[in-house]
């Protein structure tokens, strides 16, 4: 039950085409693969599994939570495309704080530096990259490029593939970013998470979502390919959900990024789909929440054991005290950058520690990663 495989459209090319066709003018129709299975008696084999029987009251708990959040996402994939998919994504990974849309506003006013980005890397080479660097990580994963994805980059934890959006064209620090985010993080955790003798981390723990986006725009910056470009670009996705939930409105959402925001007419239309694919997804907010969230954790912690597989950053003592018991494995593959992070300007210094801690109690599931 990969997210994304549902809530992207499969029909993306031929509505991108009408909506440029039209001057913007046209509504894209999207329509999108349905999940064949009964909500009902899924949630009721889920409420039937023993977890009364595990004695330790806080691993107890987190298997609790787990059962809540499978239920809670088979109500949002069934209903992609239809009406009540906007209140379902709502339910699963909330919406923009306060203090995520002064995050937002905060990084957006920021004036331009130049950060000199020099070659050009297409899809192709992009490939090339990605399978070198995993080859020199020793992961064993395929890399592999699809005309069908919204993002960049998306990781398949159920193929353990990195797939890569064709006709790509980018500079060479978004290719590295990319390779450390996708890579770094998303493979690193789901390999790790093979490894486990407890098959709950490949599924995913309540707020893996936001954990996982947190870390990999976290490992984006420690391993030196941070840019306020791409700082921007993130504060944009909270905006444009705010858009899309207060207007309901795929034109306006794209005026509202082109004309009020700069974005050229693809960016504006990518970022436009991501936000209202389904019926109305509110997921890309959480990149920039989940940074400031995993900024402030690591101010105080060791984050390593986050990397056991698809964790949250809530259950982060409960995650180290079952390594410590040698309940579960330590993670074999984690970012270097964590305890020795790269050198970065001074500029995006000032901006990331002035990126304030989002509350951590907003509900968010996933096991399928996009950058």
């Amino acid at each position: 039950m990969e997210t994304l495989n549902y809530i992207n459209p499969i029909n993306i090319p031929s509505e991108r085409k009408k909506f440029f066709k039209s001057n913007g003018k046209y509504t894209p129709e999207f329509r999108y693969r349905q999940l064949d299975i009964d909500p009902y008696l899924f949630r009721e084999k889920l409420y039937r599994l023993p977890v009364n029987e595990i004695r330790d009251p806080s691993i107890q708990s987190l298997y609790r939570d787990v059962i809540d959040a499978l239920g809670e996402k088979i109500d949002l994939l069934v209903k992609a495309g239809q009406p009540e998919f906007l209140y379902e994504s709502l339910k699963y990974y909330g919406e923009p704080s306060l203090a995520d849309e002064k995050n937002a506003h905060f990084l957006l006013h920021a004036n331009l530096i130049d950060e000199s980005p020099s070659n050009t890397i297409n899809t192709d080479e992009l490939l090339s990259l990605f399978r070198q660097e995993a080859d020199q990580w020793g992961m064993k994963c395929k890399i592999e490029s699809s005309s069908k994805l919204v993002a960049s980059a998306m990781v398949s934890n159920a193929r353990k593939t990195v797939l890569v959006a064709k006709n790509l064209q980018l500079n060479d620090i978004e290719a590295r970013a990319l390779i450390h985010h996708e890579l770094g993080v998303h493979m690193a955790t789901t390999l790790n998470a093979n490894m486990q003798p407890l098959r709950v981390f490949s599924l995913g723990l309540p707020d893996n979502t936001h954990t996982q986006e947190g870390l990999a725009i976290l490992n984006e910056y420690h391993s030196g390919n941070m840019t306020l470009d791409r700082l921007k670009k993130l504060a944009l996705r909270v905006l444009a959900v705010k858009e899309m939930l207060k207007y309901g409105d795929f034109r306006h959402t794209y005026s509202f990024l082109h004309e009020e925001h700069n974005l050229n007419p693809n960016d504006a239309f990518k970022l436009t789909l991501r936000v209202h694919r389904g019926g109305g997804f509110t997921k890309d907010y959480l990149y920039l929440s989940g940074v400031s969230q995993a900024l402030d954790l690591h101010k105080s912690n060791d984050l390593k054991n986050l990397y056991v597989g698809k964790t949250g950053f809530k259950y982060l003592n409960i995650i180290n005290e079952m390594v410590d018991r040698q309940l579960i494995e330590p993670p074999t593959f984690f970012p270097e950058y964590l305890s020795s992070p790269s050198k970065t300007s001074d500029i995006l210094n000032f901006l990331i520690a002035n990126i304030k801690a989002t509350p951590m109690h907003i509900k968010t599931n996933n096991s399928t990663n996009a950058a």
